[in-house]
């Protein structure tokens, strides 16, 4: 019925609900859309969602001086959430039909800050935004039994974070160290999978999973354009991530007669630290100045689809990973310092991702083989699809997407593959720069720039 509301619709309708019993100030952002590339699930056994809105902020105010030996702003929280739907439907039954879907939606904001118009005066001042090793889920399963059974699981995680080390006022160093730190770590994963023990199917089987986590975090430290630092010491700056992101697709379908079993795991994982000391005036310190990005990023996708069936048995399982993994770090003004200039970027990136299939007891398909396939079942175009919807998703979102990286085309010297059962697609684009601004000068006692990568993308 097409006038029948979705999932999305009911989801929808809940949360307003509880704003309006709680009589919320400002409406809860939507939750994930329950969809995958062939549009919105209109009906679902068990759902779970999670939104979370998670903000943690230090600050010293525009016009507040503070004078200490020691000054310290800090802003730490540690994230968990966790979505979980199960749904099924047991045997016997004419038609049996179980979904289950898992939702997640997590933002958190985490700042240390000092306000332009602010100053702070000290032996040590130390800045830290830090987000602890936290774990963002979201996990569905599904089963069906009867003499038709469909099943489908869809599990999908979208994560941004804003974490901010920064400062904007004045800063008088008195020998010690002027440290600004900005810090994540997260293992972020989407799980979509069969129920254990999931009944079979009688005379025919459908069941599919969908896994889908898209991230957006870039880290940040730095001093801000036109911040004043004066003194003595040892400036220090620093970002860092270490993110793990993950899904798992796995569906598996036994029947009689036929049996169907897709399955689609997505990853796309942009990870960006960024350390910087702003543009301003030329900055005369007595010490040396040391900036540095970390980024330790890891994202897969693995996807397998298997069937068991007397007449027909198709198993698909597409796996496609994306990561978009870089640290930038950059020096925007002009320097004389007494100590050592030290820059740093490093990114270590491993992006995998897999598909498997596997289809038991189905004789030889008696389909002519000169038949062409449809161009829109062939495998470039499969893949094209899953980006796509990641890509609209993370936009819609107002989120970092896909970027400008083309799958390569699933080809031999014969031409494009036009069928594939299993299909596995890593993206990677991977960047480490250390910038000096066009123009300015430096003086240091010793100079150091240092970029480096390591990076792995198998499929």
């Amino acid at each position: 019925d097409p006038a029948a509301p979705t999932v999305d619709d009911q989801i929808a309708a809940e949360r307003d609900h509880a704003d309006g019993v709680a009589g919320a100030a400002s409406p809860t952002p939507d939750a994930p859309s329950a969809a995958t590339s062939d549009g919105a699930l209109s009906a679902a056994a068990a759902v779970g969602v999670v939104i979370q809105t998670h903000t943690v902020a230090a600050r010293v105010a525009t016009g507040v001086t503070v004078t200490a030996d020691t000054i310290s702003v800090t802003a730490h929280g540690t994230t968990n959430a966790a979505s979980g739907g199960s749904g099924s439907a047991a045997a016997p039954t004419t038609v049996g039909i179980g979904a289950g879907v898992a939702l997640t939606l997590s933002h958190a904001s985490i700042q240390a800050t000092v306000a332009s118009g602010a100053t702070v005066e000290a032996t040590t001042v130390t800045l830290s935004a830090e987000e602890g090793a936290g774990e963002v889920t979201a996990v569905a399963a599904s089963g069906a039994g009867g003499d038709v059974a469909i099943a489908g699981s869809v599990a999908i995680v979208l994560l941004e974070r804003d974490t901010l080390a920064g400062l904007s006022g004045t800063a008088r160093m008195g020998g010690g160290e002027l440290r600004i730190t900005a810090v994540s770590a997260l293992n972020v994963r989407a799980e979509a999978t069969p129920v254990e023990a999931s009944p079979g199917a009688g005379t025919l089987g459908i069941g599919a999973s969908f896994a889908m986590v898209i991230i957006d975090l870039t880290p940040r430290a730095e001093v801000t354009d036109g911040t004043v630092v004066t003194g003595q010491g040892a400036i220090l700056i620093s970002s860092s991530a270490t993110i793990d992101a993950r899904t798992i697709a796995r569906m598996g379908v036994a029947s009689d007669s036929v049996a169907v079993a897709p399955a689609v795991a997505i990853t796309l994982s942009t990870v960006r630290p960024i350390a910087r000391l702003g543009t301003g005036a030329v900055l005369v310190f007595d010490g040396g100045v040391g900036i540095q990005s970390t980024n330790v990023a890891r994202a897969s996708a693995e996807a397998t689809g298997s069937t068991t069936a007397g007449t027909a048995a198709v198993g698909i399982g597409l796996g496609l990973a994306i990561g978009n993994h870089a640290a930038t770090t950059e020096l925007a003004r002009s320097v004389a310092l007494t100590g050592d200039l030290t820059l740093g970027s490093t990114v270590t990136s491993t992006v995998t991702a897999t598909g498997a299939a596997s289809a038991a007891g189905a004789p030889a398909s008696d389909d002519d083989a000169s038949t062409p396939p449809d161009e829109r079942d062939s495998v470039d175009a499969q893949v094209a699809a899953q980006r796509d919807h990641a890509n609209g998703v993370a936009t819609d979102r107002g989120m970092s997407g896909a970027g400008g990286t083309v799958p390569p085309s699933a080809e031999t010297s014969d031409g494009p593959v036009s069928v594939a059962a299993a299909v596995g697609v890593a993206l990677s684009t991977v960047r480490a720069r250390v910038t000096l601004a066009a123009g300015i000068t430096v003086t240091a006692h010793a100079v150091s720039l240092l970029s480096s990568v390591a990076a792995d993308a198998t499929a």
